[in-house]
């Protein structure tokens, strides 16, 4: 990623209603045990505690299903990939761990945005029904938005409409051995990955792609109400 992109996403960050801050209150209580745990694992450059890409997601789940709370995994965020991406996956690694042992009665839900997704694809790698079976049975909703390791055919993939326009793009990151989210996640239904219409992160091979795209979802209703549908079922199943 260019640094002209960490501007515009920056811009977009700063100025935008819908990428507010969670609240003071709620980080407060965020460690401790609710009925539910909504996740977040933030995109490159994105200010920490940040809601960019998801607030939708996180107000409406909230709202249709009482007793959650939302928490941000500390990690850098930054283009430096090398760095970046192994602390989130210890730092996200860490969280669930903490509060499976915590709280075992809690329902998790994890939604990452861009580098976020490729955070929570490389942690679900150790999270499987033949390994670690308890966290995966309390992991009920996984949302993965702009995702860099986009795989085609993915059963989960869709774009922004619900639809499947881009169901068929890699994302720019997948290469051969990449670890992308296991197929045990499709087969439960606990996967919903959203790729927008010439996302050039996650549809990267798809004509036309561009930056611009990757930003869309910040202030697209469409995606924040489907990623909320979503999440809001699983959590009632």
């Amino acid at each position: 990623m260019k640094l002209t992109f960490a501007a515009s996403v920056l811009a977009v960050a700063l100025g935008c209603a819908s990428g507010s801050p969670v609240d003071l209150a709620e980080r407060a209580t965020a460690t401790g045990c609710n009925s539910y745990k909504l996740v977040t694992v933030r995109g490159t450059f994105v200010p920490q505690n940040s809601t960019l890409g998801y607030s939708g997601m996180l107000s409406q789940t909230k709202a249709a299903v009482s007793g959650g709370a939302s928490y941000d995994i500390v990690y850098p965020a930054m283009v430096d990939f090398p760095d970046s991406l192994p602390k989130g996956v210890t730092a996200l690694t860490r969280y669930l761990s903490t509060q499976i042992k915590s709280c075992p009665s809690q329902k998790l839900a994890l939604i990452g945005y861009s580098q976020g997704a490729e955070v929570i694809d490389r942690v679900t790698q150790y999270i499987l029904p033949t390994k670690n079976a308890t966290l995966f049975n309390t992991i009920k909703a996984i949302v993965l938005i702009g995702d860099p390791l986009h795989t085609p055919g993915n059963s989960a993939n869709v774009d922004s409409k619900g639809g499947n326009s881009t169901a068929k793009y890699e994302g720019h990151a997948l290469l051969e051995g990449s670890k992308v989210i296991p197929q045990a996640y499709n087969k439960a239904k606990k996967l919903l990955n959203i790729c927008a219409d010439k996302d050039s992160i996650c549809a990267t091979s798809e004509p036309g792609s561009n930056f611009d795209a990757h930003l869309s979802y910040i202030q697209d209703a469409g995606v924040q109400k489907l990623g909320s549908k979503f999440i809001i079922a699983r959590l009632q199943a």
